[in-house]
C-alpha cells in the first residue's frame, strides 16, 4: 500500500499539513533512520540472516550521523511533495490511465528534471523513461509531452501513490 492512498497517514497530513509540516513521498522504497541533530542516530538492524524484528542501532559517530542526514536531504529534494487534502475527484489506483512508474516521471518533469535526470535518479535507462512516457501519450490519445503534462497538472491522479 502506497503512503499516499493509506488511510492513517492520510489522516495524519490533514492534521500535521495546515500546523506546517511538510510531507513528501518517494515512488520507489527508502531506508528508514532517526537523526538527532546530526549527533545521534537509529536504524534497523540490516545485518544478513536477521529478522526484520531484530532491533535499531544506535550510532553516535558524528561522520556517520552526518551521512545519513545527507542521505536523507538527497531523498527528500528527489521526493514529490504531498499537500493535504486531496482534491476531489474519485480515481483510484486501479482506475487511474497511468501507472505508478509513469506518474514519477511526470512529477519529476513537472519539478524541473530532464529524462536522462529522471532515468538516473530512478534507476532506468533514458530509453525507458521515454518509452513509458509515449505509452502514456498513446493512451491518452496526446501527441506531444507538453499535451501530457497539461493533462498531468489537471488530473487527479496526481494524488495517487
Amino acid at each position: 500500500m502506497s503512503a499516499r492512498t493509506n488511510p492513517d497517514v492520510r489522516e495524519r497530513v490533514a492534521i500535521m499539513g495546515p500546523k506546517g509540516a511538510l510531507f513528501r513521498t518517494l515512488a520507489r522504497p527508502f531506508l528508514r533512520a532517526l537523526v538527532f541533530d546530526r549527533k545521534i542516530a537509529f536504524f534497523s538492524d540490516h545485518l544478513e540472516g536477521r529478522p526484520d524484528s531484530a532491533g535499531v542501532w544506535m550510532v553516535r559517530d558524528s561522520a556517520v550521523c552526518a551521512y545519513l542526514a545527507e542521505s536523507f536531504e538527497q531523498e527528500w529534494i528527489l521526493g514529490q511533495e504531498w499537500h493535504a487534502p486531496e482534491r476531489p475527484g474519485g480515481v483510484t489506483a486501479g482506475s487511474a490511465v497511468s501507472t505508478q512508474l509513469q506518474r514519477s516521471i511526470l512529477r519529476a518533469l513537472v519539478s524541473g528534471q530532464d529524462q536522462q535526470q529522471i532515468a538516473t535518479a530512478l534507476g532506468y535507462s533514458s530509453r525507458t523513461i521515454n518509452v513509458h512516457l509515449t505509452n502514456l501519450r498513446t493512451e491518452l490519445g496526446y501527441e506531444t509531452v507538453y499535451q501530457l503534462i497539461h493533462w498531468w497538472a489537471t488530473s487527479p491522479e496526481r494524488d495517487l501513490d
